[in-house]
């Protein structure tokens, strides 16, 4: 079962929802999610039991191949070269609105972290690969 991170480590309530939306996205895949949030979301964990949160105490422990980075700021930054270096082979999906201004993240990113752009189709031929694995064929020899 793939292991998929929803990072957000910027506080900002009215987004917990989306993160919910996204856990439940996973889930529907057959992904097995993980949210790993800001502290400031600490209350709105304990009114949403039945998903699974962990700590940035914990991140070091935390094996997934499909991480999210929703609300992203500077300070996410670190958490993605930790899950980047104990996950090397995981797949990154931004989360990202227009008005965030998050260019200059992604460049730093791409361009001072080492990590790739992907387009959209090419990702969700990625996805889809992942979650809906070809079946071996069994003919004759």
């Amino acid at each position: 079962m793939n292991k998929a991170v929803i990072l957000s480590a910027k506080y900002a309530p009215g987004h917990f929802s989306h993160m919910l939306a996204y856990d439940r996205l996973f889930r529907a895949i057959g992904c097995q999610p993980t949210m790993l949030l800001d502290d400031g979301y600490e209350s709105f964990q304990k009114d949403y039991t039945g998903y699974h949160y962990t700590t940035f105490k914990e991140i070091r422990s935390v094996q997934a191949n499909i991480l999210l980075i929703y609300n992203m700021s500077t300070k996410d930054v670190k958490y993605i070269r930790i899950l980047k270096k104990n996950n090397p082979d995981i797949l990154f999906i931004f989360c990202m609105y227009y008005h965030d201004g998050l260019f200059f993240y992604l460049l730093y990113l791409f361009v001072v972290c080492g990590y790739m752009w992907i387009e959209k189709d090419k990702l969700l031929e990625m996805l889809d690969k992942m979650t809906h694995p070809k079946e071996k064929k069994h003919g004759k020899v």
